[in-house]
């Protein structure tokens, strides 16, 4: 790779790819197994490449990606235990179970949720909560740390 005979691999898309197999392995159920495995396949791996072919890809960003299959897995368990299913989810059911999530957790979920309504596996008429964005306000100059001696 260094003297490029071979194109560049980026170790954290390596790592993910290494680390699917196993989290779908733990899915006991199979149409879930074959959800996840989808939209890891059509929408978290592509933009993961998209990204390595950009710059590179950090330990936040995979570990991101990472989440968002474990969020979408967590929400096919949840949904198996409320007797429902993705198709058969409905606003309610979203709604429920963002108020009982994080917000980190509704983040990682969004992705998961946008792709299932444009691949028709659950209805496309939900509506995904919007996102809080808050942002602190800047700090002032008597606020701000004196620069190290040095520096």
């Amino acid at each position: 790779m260094t003297c490029g005979a071979l194109p560049a691999v980026d170790k954290y898309l390596c790592s993910f790819q290494r680390w699917l197999p196993r989290h779908l392995a733990g899915i006991t159920d199979p149409e879930h197994a074959k959800t996840i495995r989808l939209f890891a396949t059509w929408r978290v791996l592509p933009r993961l490449r998209t990204r390595a072919e950009r710059s590179h890809i950090t330990p936040s960003i995979r570990r991101f990606a990472a989440e968002q299959v474990k969020y979408a897995t967590a929400l096919l368990q949840w949904l198996g235990e409320r007797n429902s299913t993705l198709a058969s989810c409905g606003q309610i059911d979203i709604d429920a179970w963002f108020a009982e999530n994080t917000e980190h957790a509704r983040t990682c979920l969004r992705a998961f949720l946008n792709w299932a309504m444009q691949s028709r596996r659950c209805r496309r008429s939900l509506a995904i909560p919007t996102m809080k964005v808050s942002r602190r306000a800047a700090l002032s100059e008597d606020e701000r740390p004196m620069p190290l001696a040095g520096c």
